[in-house]
C-alpha cells in the first residue's frame, strides 16, 4: 500500500497531516477541508470511496477503511472533503453535509462518481448538453443563411456541420476538430 496522509486545512487555515499507515478515528474539525495525499508526491489522491455510517465519513482506499472521521455529517460542522477531482466548471468536487443521502450501499462518493473534465465526455448528461449545443450552432447558421436569402424565391439553403466533439467550453460552446 501507498504511504497516504490525511491532510487537514482547517477554518484558520492552518495545515495539519495525519499519517495514514493503520486506520485512525478523527473527531471532525469544525470548518475544516479534508484530503488525502499520496506522501512521496505530495498530490491528492482521488482513487478512494466515501461512505456515510451514521454521522461518520469513512475514507475507503483499495476496499480497506483507512480513517473514519466522526460527526462529519452532523449539522453545523460546515466539514468538506476534497475528492482529488475538478467539476466541470474546474472547481474542486468537495463532499459535505449536504450530501447525506447516500445510495443503499452507503456510498457517497467513488471513482466513477468522478466528473472532472478528462473523464466528462463520458457522461450521457454532457453528451446531451453537447448535442443540445451542436443543434443550437447547427439551427443558427441555417437561420443565419436563410435570413441573407429571404427575399430571392429560388435559393435553396441547405448547412451541414460536420465534426468530432473534443470538448465543451459551456453548454452551447464547442470546439470542432
Amino acid at each position: 500500500m501507498q504511504t497516504i496522509k490525511l491532510r487537514i486545512i482547517s477554518a484558520n487555515k492552518s495545515i495539519k497531516d495525519v499519517w495514514l499507515k493503520q486506520f485512525k478515528v478523527l473527531s471532525v474539525e469544525q470548518g475544516a477541508t479534508y484530503f488525502i495525499i499520496d506522501s512521496e508526491t505530495d498530490k491528492t489522491i482521488s482513487d478512494m470511496v466515501l461512505k456515510k455510517q451514521g454521522d461518520a465519513l469513512l475514507v475507503e482506499i483499495n476496499q480497506e477503511v483507512v480513517v473514519q472521521i466522526d460527526q462529519f455529517f452532523s449539522e453545523g460542522q460546515q466539514a468538506a472533503f476534497d475528492v482529488g477531482v475538478l467539476n466541470l466548471i474546474g472547481e474542486a468536487t468537495l463532499i459535505t453535509a449536504s450530501n447525506a443521502e447516500p445510495e443503499e450501499n452507503h456510498i457517497v462518493w467513488q471513482p466513477s462518481d468522478n466528473h472532472d473534465l478528462a473523464s466528462g465526455f463520458d457522461s450521457w448528461g454532457l453528451l446531451g448538453a453537447g448535442l443540445l449545443g451542436l443543434g443550437a450552432i447547427t439551427a443558427g447558421a441555417v437561420v443565419a443563411a436563410t435570413d441573407d436569402d429571404k427575399d430571392s424565391n429560388d435559393s435553396v439553403v441547405n448547412n451541414t456541420v460536420k465534426g468530432t466533439i473534443v470538448g465543451v467550453l459551456s453548454s452551447t460552446l464547442m470546439i470542432l476538430k
